[in-house]
């Protein structure tokens, strides 16, 4: 007879319950009053870190953070899974754009502005970062600007 039988045997032929059920069985009144507990309030504050973060954004675009800027440059799309717009200005300054893609797609799309010299209007997300939320975007065709 094995170790497990005579274990069964001594319980009156009912399966030898593990360390941890029994303990289970015992305290886990009080696991089920802590997890009830502690769920909500980690669900509170939870949301509200996520309301603090939202606080930047606007309907789903960054809040701006400086006035409204105007530069003029060349735009170039980069396409890492999505399209990615920068400006580069006649310094060589690069811009971060984050524009809107209905306003993209009305003026040909990321492809049909991809190297050409545009004008854009916007706001700074991040002045140091060069980063721009852009509220005009227009090309420019032979030294004048097209809308």
């Amino acid at each position: 007879m094995t170790n497990l039988e005579k274990e069964q045997q001594k319980n009156g032929g009912q399966k030898h319950t593990s360390g941890i059920n029994s303990f289970l069985k015992q305290k886990g009144s009080v696991f089920i009053l802590a997890f009830l507990i502690l769920t909500p309030l980690t669900s509170f504050f939870l949301s509200k870190q996520r309301r603090s973060t939202s606080l930047f954004r606007m309907n789903n675009s960054v809040a701006p953070v400086q006035p409204t800027v105007t530069v003029t440059g060349w735009f170039t799309t980069v396409w890492n899974g999505e399209p990615h717009y920068t400006l580069t200005d006649n310094q060589g300054k690069i811009y971060e754009l984050t524009i809107n893609e209905e306003e993209v797609i009305k003026l040909g799309g990321p492809l049909e502005l991809d190297r050409k010299q545009v004008t854009v209007k916007g706001e700074y997300l991040s002045k140091q970062a060069n980063s721009i939320l852009v509220t005009s975007l227009q090309i420019i065709y032979d030294g004048r600007e097209q809308q």
